[in-house]
């Protein structure tokens, strides 16, 4: 994970974590690569054209989207445009974390502990091979590319799969160990010709259905979907978009218990608009 001020960034799901108070919260698909791409990146300035290729790949969007995720970035880390303490913007060029701001706890805890295995050695095996830190730094970053790659790799299989591929979501995420019994047949509810939501029993989508379905209507209106597809449990909410020009798109929304519908609507449609543009 890399750390930034008093977050902890995930390397494979678009959420943050505060250490001093244990608050989560949710970035947005794109916001999560830019970041990402950044902190690899501390110290340096990575240009828009990088960012918007790595953040937004095979897509060719406006350098709009890249500046509204670096404001979303930029609240997160409560970092005004203004004083830049922690993101500063390289004028016509691109942007950068300073190095100073960015740590990476995967590194540190490689390091730590091949410390502590050189200490607990006898001097007489101290010729035994230890790998360095910086080739341990070297093996982590290497990871951390391969995992970043497998993941955008997912992403683009689940769009493209069926839906009952897009109900091992949860599972992938949240990695909890169950038995091939525990899965739970769906309900298919046909909202209308531009929205099909699959919904576990005793889920009542009734109170989402109808905001959503008028939200994408519009959104198909203006030519940016044409159907969407959606997996609704009780622990996530997965989105397939559909368009007649791309590929299709899925974004896992993590929910939790205090979650209401209006919340849930909220996110469903921030997500959306993020994803699509």
């Amino acid at each position: 994970m890399y750390r930034i001020k008093n977050w902890l960034i995930d390397l494979e799901h678009p959420l943050a974590k505060n250490i001093l108070t244990d608050e989560e919260r949710r970035i947005g698909y794109h916001d999560h690569l830019v970041i990402l791409i950044l902190c690899k990146n501390a110290g340096k300035v990575t240009t828009k054209e990088e960012l918007l290729t790595g953040a937004w790949p095979g897509k060719h969007v406006s350098e709009g989207s890249l500046t509204q995720s670096i404001r979303s970035i930029r609240q997160l880390l409560e970092d005004s445009g203004k004083e830049q303490k922690y993101l500063k913007t390289v004028a016509k060029i691109g942007y950068k974390f300073e190095s100073d701001a960015v740590f990476n706890s995967e590194v540190k805890e490689v390091e730590l502990s091949s410390k502590n295995i050189s200490d607990s050695i006898e001097p007489e095996s101290k010729e035994t091979s230890f790998n360095t830190p910086q080739e341990a730094s070297l093996e982590v970053e290497t990871k951390v590319k391969k995992n970043h790659n497998v993941k955008n790799y997912l992403c683009i299989v689940l769009g493209i799969a069926s839906l009952l591929v897009a109900a091992s979501v949860p599972f992938i995420y949240s990695q909890p160990k169950f038995e091939a019994s525990s899965w739970t047949s769906m309900h298919k509810v046909e909202v209308s010709d531009v929205l099909t939501i699959y919904v576990e029993p005793d889920l009542n989508v009734d109170d989402i259905s109808e905001s959503l379905n008028s939200y994408i209507l519009e959104l198909k209106q203006n030519g940016i979907v044409s159907r969407v597809v959606m997996l609704y449990t009780r622990e996530t909410f997965s989105l397939v978009t559909i368009r007649d020009s791309d590929a299709p798109q899925n974004v896992v929304i993590i929910l939790k218990k205090t979650d209401t519908g209006q919340k849930l609507v909220s996110l469903i449609k921030e997500e959306l608009h993020h994803h699509v543009h």
